[in-house]
């Protein structure tokens, strides 16, 4: 019964914020407030059956970090994008958003440290 009262206090806490699906504006005025860490979090569990605005929204940001990117780029690429000429030459889809700014991701912000 513990772990329960646990879910049911989070769920109660004015400051979690849950945000339905379908609503990708709000959860990127949520992310907007956040760190590269939790934008990675939140590319690491995004599920890609929905829309894609906000990973596109988090990959264009200056301090999103070269292992979201790459993680993203490993789901997507692997899965959709190689091979397919007509995403490949789409400038708007992820895996061009990421390939457009690699370099820049080198200088990341994320750092993780496993004493965390």
């Amino acid at each position: 019964m513990q772990k329960m009262d646990a879910l049911f206090k989070y769920w109660e806490d004015p400051n979690n914020v849950i945000v339905k699906a379908g609503q990708p504006d709000a959860i990127i005025d949520w992310l907007s407030k956040q760190t590269p860490e939790t934008w990675h979090c939140v590319a690491m569990t995004w599920n890609y059956d929905y829309e894609d605005k906000v990973l596109s929204w988090i990959l264009n940001q200056e301090k999103c970090d070269k292992g979201t990117a790459a993680r993203v780029f490993g789901v997507e690429g692997l899965g959709h994008w190689l091979g397919d000429e007509t995403l490949a030459k789409n400038p708007n889809h992820l895996c061009s958003i990421i390939l457009k700014n690699w370099t820049r991701y080198e200088t990341g912000e994320f750092r993780h440290s496993p004493q965390e």
